[in-house]
């Protein structure tokens, strides 16, 4: 229950807790408003709908949105469930569905003509027939949309022209309109005229507590319909206004040009409740929010009567600040302050009694309460009817709290050893107490208090931590330090001890507090320093409410912690204290009611009155913003967008809580993912979403009451891009795979169109080149046998044997050319055909060794020609050169292609140069086609070359 206090905290202004029990906040506009004239407002599906002088605006309590379609000034204004009816300056009359809507003009105004009755559309009022009233300067008039049913009363004569204020109220069969011009009656027969029932000019109306009260420029009246009279009530406010709406339970409110009212027609007396430096133009009673909106010529004022939360103890003179506060029994409070003034408080009774002497702390025994003070304990029996207070102990020494445990009393000093009487002799039991007097020396006592029958004491060890207990075993003070508190003590210098639910002890420190168990287990620790609203750490009294939350006192206010959101709130002199000054007496009961004492006052909260607060009823979308653009309505209950056209999201939405929004808190998250904090602010922006489908929820709660929550699911789908989606990836595949194909075609069109012009070439050399050769060979043979001369024999055989030359290199291109000869079989076979005859011819024994699985490998041209010359020159080099007998020529697969020829002629000495050309050639044709060329050779043992294609 105690968590519903917070709230008031964060709303009340400086002068909330004065004898007025209103609160007035102007409304700050957003650049989204171009207008502070504002003349009117409604409540429309929870928003709050703003009539300016330049357009109407919605308000969720957060953002402001602007309807784009209304930019004059509105007039009038009125709302049903379906839509929104205004009067647009330069427009007409026209409705709107809600803010995002265009209008729709019902009836336009017409400037160009000589009749003034088209000209205005003032006092707009929908009744339950569907018909849409309205006045101009002579007329009040109505216009029905859905049946064409129109008509127009003429309540003025002519030559008069009247500014007319006009209220409507309901009632049997019909309308009663109460107007400046008088009050009439209208039946619901569409021929019927209007009966002018009164004479009265009524300037404002409003129905309440089962009766129409009416006002005019001097007076407030009640209103009998049935006598059709006016009764004059005596309140003396001229030009008074009446505020139409309010609900029975609630203050009648009025207005006049500046000021705002509250009325109380039993007693027929009034109240100031807010003054405007502006003009004030309407009032608008919101009833679920309870609250009044003041339209002024300079903005929105929202004014809200709030309940006096923090109260002032009234205690008798003489007193001066009070240190302690104590409950004993029901409705039984004491307070004591320095100057010896303990006071007694039961209900309004109240009684005083005076020590002479300064009073340090109060503490309660069984029937008696003690009081430590300067020179010892004092005792007061508070069964008697008389009671008094008596010594019963003095001490050598400053009783900081004295304390009666069984029937012993414990008399606490702040430093030095404490010493424990006997409860009815009041002798001192020596050495009860059985510590050293060095840890009397070293340490100090601060507070004292019994829990289950043990003592505990909260104080300064500089040696150790200053939380200690009287161990009845030992019969000594031992503090809780161990392995396992260590890390969790806040502080060594410790202030009050207080017990809390569960018999819980908690340890106000410099720095914070622990909380410790019956057991002396430290289960709680908190460290103000990182809370960065808290203005000072010298926490001194606390306690803890029914709902968990720990309230303390320190020197800049009260404080309240609330452990479900590990959240800090302040409350200081704004919020109503009478100081911020909080480090005197502090007491919380069990009831929830807190108790707390300033230099000035003592002061309580009585939490039972923050029962009633405002639920959480709705949270809608209040629009959404793409790419930082105009706002746009939520609409279908989903977003769907394409991702190049999200660049950024955002969100709007209300939990609607005018009064109270301070106290709301939002948070989303992503389908089940962890919640995210917005904090106070509702609005969720999402910058370049990933294309996917999202179940976003959102969630507005009271920081302060976990169960008063409202939650809502958007559905998010993010479109991606056309380059993400499948059907682009399926293209994509498809035009690489028709590109790769063309390709794919195109080369082999080009291969086909190569070998055709190898062929061509090849036949082209035959038959032209080769058969010319032929000839010349012919020839000169036949002039070789002509001519018997040996010289022209000589030239004519060389011219032979040259041709026979050529002729054979051309074979050679033509072979190396015809793409038939593309495989390894074919070079084989031209190898064989070059080698035996040469080696037959010098006798030489010729080896032609070829792997079967040499036969399947493709050779290209190149490597084909540059193969067979490489193998040509060795073995031609080897018939010329070797004088060998015997020569091997072997094609293996290694698994790449290796060629070996090797004779066993002289051999040579690879390491020196050689003029011959032969093995140039060799190397070089072997680096063409990226092949290793090993040449090894000895002198008398032969030579053998390896050729290493590298080709499988």
């Amino acid at each position: 229950m105690l968590l519903r206090l917070l709230y008031v905290f964060l709303l009340i202004p400086v002068w909330a807790f004065s004898q007025s029990a209103y609160q007035a906040e102007k409304i700050i506009f957003s650049e989204e408003v171009v207008s502070d004239v504002v003349f009117a407002t409604l409540k429309k599906d929870n928003y709050l709908y703003i009539a300016t002088q330049r357009g109407l605006y919605m308000y969720d309590g957060y953002v402001f949105v602007k309807n784009r379609s209304i930019i004059g000034g509105i007039n009038s204004i009125f709302a049903d469930d379906s839509a929104i009816y205004l009067f647009e300056n330069e427009t007409g009359l026209m409705s709107i569905g809600n803010i995002f809507s265009e209008k729709k003009v019902l009836q336009h105004v017409v400037y160009t003509d000589s009749d003034p009755d088209n000209d205005h559309f003032e006092n707009v009022y929908k009744d339950r027939f569907g018909n849409i009233w309205c006045s101009d300067l002579h007329y009040i008039k109505y216009f029905n949309p859905q049946n064409g049913d129109s008509a127009r009363f003429n309540v003025i004569r002519e030559g008069r022209i009247m500014e007319m204020h006009n209220n409507y109220f309901p009632v049997k069969d019909g309308l009663l309109i109460i107007s400046n011009i008088g009050i009439f009656l209208w039946n619901e027969r569409p021929d019927t005229a209007l009966e002018k029932i009164s004479a009265a000019a009524i300037t404002s109306s409003a129905f309440y507590d089962g009766k129409i009260y009416v006002s005019d420029n001097a007076a407030v009246y009640e209103f009998s319909v049935a006598e059709r009279q006016l009764k004059k009530m005596n309140f003396h406010l001229p030009y008074l206004r009446l505020v139409q709406g309010i609900e029975d339970g609630t203050p009648l409110i009025a207005y006049d040009w500046n000021s705002v009212y509250e009325l109380d027609p039993a007693t027929q007396s009034q109240r100031l409740i807010f003054t405007s430096e502006e003009t004030v133009n309407h009032v608008f009673y919101d009833r679920q929010a309870g609250i009044y909106w003041v339209s002024t010529q300079n903005g929105l004022v929202k004014l809200i009567r709030k309940r006096e939360i923090i109260k002032t103890i009234d205690l008798p003179a003489p007193h001066e600040t009070v240190t302690t506060i104590l409950e004993t029994g029901k409705d039984t409070l004491w307070f004591s302050d320095e100057n010896g003034n303990v006071i007694r408080k039961t209900g309004d009774a109240v009684r005083h009694f005076k020590i002479n002497e300064p009073v340090n702390k109060l503490s309660a025994g069984e029937n008696r309460l003690l009081a430590g003070t300067e020179t010892g304990v004092y005792s007061l029996n508070m069964n008697d009817k008389n009671p008094v207070f008596e010594k019963i102990i003095p001490t050598p020494y400053k009783t900081v709290k004295a304390l009666e445990e069984g029937n012993r009393i414990w008399a606490m000093p702040e430093t030095g050893r404490i010493r424990v009487y006997d409860a009815v002799t009041y002798r001192e039991i020596e050495n009860y107490i059985k510590n050293e007097a060095d840890f009397f020396a070293e340490n100090f006592f601060h507070d004292i208090i019994l829990n289950h029958g043990k003592v505990w004491i909260a104080g300064w060890a500089p040696k150790d931590y200053g939380i200690f207990f009287f161990n009845g075993e030992t019969e000594c003070l031992e503090t809780i330090h161990n392995a396992e508190n260590e890390p969790l003590f806040v502080a060594d210098y410790f202030n009050r001890v207080y017990t809390i639910k569960d018999d819980t002890l908690v340890f106000s420190a410099i720095a914070g507090w622990n909380m410790v168990s019956g057991d002396g287990k430290i289960t709680g620790s908190l460290w103000t320093e990182m809370y960065e609203n808290v203005y000072n750490n010298n926490i001194q009294g606390i306690a803890q409410d029914d709902a968990g939350n720990v309230w303390f006192g320190c020197a800049e206010g009260l404080y309240c912690y609330h452990p479900a959101s590990d959240k800090m709130f302040r409350v200081s002199r704004r919020d109503g204290l009478a100081s911020n000054n909080l480090v005197f007496g502090f007491m919380m009961n069990a009831e929830n009611r807190l108790y707390f004492a300033t230099e000035r006052e003592v002061q309580e909260i009585d939490l039972k009155t923050l029962i009633n607060i405002q639920p959480i009823e709705g949270l809608d979308i209040t629009g959404i913003k793409m790419n930082n653009g105009p706002m746009t309505p939520y609409l279908n209950g989903k977003i769907e967008v394409s991702e190049k056209s999200a660049q950024q999201i955002d969100v709007y939405f209300s939990a609607f809580h005018f009064a109270e929004k301070y106290k709301i808190r939002y948070r989303f998250r992503f389908d089940n993912d962890d919640w995210t904090d917005l904090r106070d602010e509702p609005r969720l922006s999402l910058v370049k979403p990933a294309p996917g489908n999202y179940t976003i929820s959102i969630e507005a709660y009271d920081i302060l009451n976990e169960n008063n929550r409202k939650e809502l699911t958007l559905p998010l789908r993010i479109l991606p891009a056309f380059y993400q989606t499948f059907w682009f990836y399926l293209l994509i595949a498809a035009f690489l795979f028709a590109l790769f194909y063309m390709f794919y075609r195109y080369r082999i069109s080009q291969v086909i169109k190569l070998e055709r012009v190898r062929a061509r070439i090849a036949a082209d050399l035959h038959d032209d080149i080769g058969s010319t050769l032929s000839s010349i060979s012919l020839i000169s043979e036949m002039a070789g046998y002509q001519d018997k001369e040996a010289a022209l024999a000589s030239a004519l055989s060389k011219i032979n044997v040259n041709s026979r030359d050529v002729l054979n290199a051309m074979d050679d291109i033509i072979w190396s050319v015809n793409p038939k000869n593309d495989s390894l079989e074919s070079l084989t076979v031209r190898l064989r055909e070059y080698a035996m005859p040469i080696c037959e011819a010098r006798n030489i024994a010729c080896i032609m060794k070829v792997d079967d699985a040499v036969y399947s490998i493709k050779l290209s041209m190149d490597e084909r020609r540059n193969i067979y010359l490489i193998i040509k020159e060795a073995i031609n080099n080897a018939v010329k050169y070797s004088g060998c007998r015997n020569l091997t020529v072997a094609l293996l697969k290694k698994p790449e292609l290796e060629i070996t020829v090797h004779d066993d002629g002289c051999g040579f000495d690879t390491s020196l140069p050689t003029s011959r050309n032969g093995l140039e050639n060799i190397k070089r044709r072997a680096e063409q086609i990226g092949a290793k060329l090993l040449i090894r050779s000895e002198i008398d043992k032969g030579t053998g070359i390896v050729l290493r294609t590298g080709i499988v």
